[in-house]
């Protein structure tokens, strides 16, 4: 099952390289190891907005990163906090555990300069060599997940109630002390995961009534997946097709990410210690 279409609006991830910010995106990226589709619509078409995604790649592609921030506010231009989370991202760029990270950008919407904003987030790391999948949450609205072995849609509280619950903590920027922990699944070939902001949740269906995380399952649990890249968009025109301002009167962002066949290049081995250094030297 390949995720990327034939399009010549994919993007291959370089070793050491955090792509992403807070504009609008539509976009197929391919890492070693996994696939992702990232979706960000900024409210009313703004050239920028408050919904934050950023993605990476460590030194030899075996740590693979997503990070959705959603900050306060409808339509807020999050420029400084995009740039402070890209350099945080680059920062942990080859770490492995991601609990670190969490609470660096738990502290930086804590500074004085962020006091009036907070932000939910969702911060996925993705290690190749045991095909794990680590989730944090901050907040934010539970990850979707597709088992292909039973043909099934889940919840990630469903699927593991007790650990999504450990993993979960208060959105960034409301408690300093905050600790914040983490959920694995094991991923296999097929299977999918979808992130998303809360616009998702937040839309109504035909009767004015929020769909919910539920409802969004409903949703996504309607489309075929022997055609995967279509997914998202059709989720995302199914969503806006039940009420004109669906998607529109906040930031939507949405990833979703399935494992590929692909394995760390030989040469990206060899080259990993130096990319390393040089990525020290530049923090």
């Amino acid at each position: 099952m390949n995720l990327l279409s034939s399009s010549n609006d994919q993007h291959r991830m370089q070793c050491m390289e955090v792509w992403g910010g807070h504009q609008a995106v539509d976009r197929s990226l391919r890492m070693t190891g996994i696939d992702v589709v990232a979706f960000s619509r900024v409210y009313r078409d703004s050239d920028r907005g408050g919904d934050v995604l950023y993605i990476s790649s460590c030194a030899s592609g075996r740590i693979s990163r997503v990070l959705i921030a959603d900050v306060s506010g409808h339509g807020v231009d999050a420029q400084g906090i995009a740039k402070s989370l890209r350099d945080l991202m680059r920062k942990n760029i080859n770490r492995i555990d991601q609990s670190r990270m969490m609470a660096e950008v738990n502290r930086e919407f804590s500074e004085a300069q962020h006091s009036d904003r907070f932000a939910t987030a969702v911060l996925v790391t993705y290690f190749l060599p045991t095909r794990s999948l680590v989730v944090s949450t901050a907040g934010h609205p539970p990850l979707l997940v597709y088992r292909h072995a039973q043909r099934r849609w889940e919840c990630l509280t469903t699927i593991q109630p007790a650990k999504a619950a450990q993993a979960s903590g208060l959105p960034f920027g409301i408690s300093d002390e905050e600790r914040y922990g983490t959920t694995r699944l094991q991923l296999e070939q097929g299977d999918l995961v979808l992130c998303y902001s809360d616009a998702f949740i937040e839309a109504v269906n035909a009767n004015d009534e929020m769909l919910g995380v539920e409802g969004l399952l409903n949703v996504v649990r309607q489309y075929a997946l022997d055609e995967t890249q279509s997914l998202l968009p059709n989720v995302i025109n199914h969503i806006e097709s039940l009420n004109p301002t669906n998607l529109r009167d906040d930031d939507a962002t949405a990833v979703l990410i399935t494992p590929n066949e692909e394995r760390v290049a030989f040469a990206d081995n060899l080259k990993a210690p130096g990319r390393w250094l040089s990525g020290l030297w530049r923090s």
